[in-house]
């Protein structure tokens, strides 16, 4: 699957907003991120809330993120609190984290977007 793009971000003292289109490719790369923050795989991963939505969603999954607005999941480990929010025509994600974190996820992030 292809790498999702980053196509905006905003920084402030405790939060990052990253923006990425309404897409599949989301998806793999949002359980991907949460792994690579050593958040519980319960969160994210088989049977999860997370997975179960693209799941089911997965056999008409175009239709899915056109009929979804305004979905919300939140993820809380250790020093990060990650909010993903599905809206009208993009998806993002919001990371509350200690300033000194915040280069080390956006090297992550990077790793795992295209530009």
């Amino acid at each position: 699957m292809k790498k999702i793009k980053l196509i905006g971000l905003s920084k402030s003292e405790d939060l990052n907003t990253y923006l990425f289109p309404k897409e599949e490719s989301f998806f793999p790369f949002i359980k991907k991120l949460l792994g690579n923050l050593d958040f519980d795989p319960s969160e994210y991963g088989e049977e999860s809330n997370l997975d179960l939505a693209y799941k089911n969603g997965k056999e008409n999954f175009k239709e899915f993120l056109e009929k979804t607005n305004d979905l919300r999941w939140e993820f809380k480990e250790g020093n990060y609190i990650i909010e993903v929010i599905i809206g009208k025509d993009r998806i993002f994600l919001l990371i509350y984290t200690k300033k000194d974190l915040q280069q080390e996820i956006y090297k992550i992030i990077s790793k795992l977007t295209s530009k």
